[in-house]
């Protein structure tokens, strides 16, 4: 997951291959660190996400409340589901 978030960060830096860089591709990075129970790495890409203008989305939120559950940091879902709901971005069934 680490080598893919290096990988997305030097796209990004790249002013030709900047626009490639989208939702899913984060959203990839972001499972890759939950599978790995890497909560604050999770975190940080999402903070990235956001200082970049890459939209979120339901896959995106879900991935994270997946990667706090696993990691017994629950804590952190109420402001999810605060920011799904500011971002206008819908739960689904998964969500819950």
């Amino acid at each position: 997951a680490q080598e893919a978030w290096d990988l997305v960060r030097q796209q990004m830096e790249d002013e030709e291959r900047h626009g490639c860089i989208n939702t899913v591709i984060y959203s990839t990075v972001l499972k890759g660190f939950a599978v790995m129970k890497c909560v604050e790495k999770v975190f940080q890409v999402y903070r990235e996400m956001q200082a970049s203008g890459i939209p979120w989305n339901t896959i995106t939120y879900n991935t994270m409340l997946d990667a706090c559950a696993k990691s017994y940091t629950m804590s952190r879902a109420s402001k999810l589901l605060e920011d799904m709901a500011e971002t206008c971005v819908e739960p689904d069934i998964i969500t819950y």
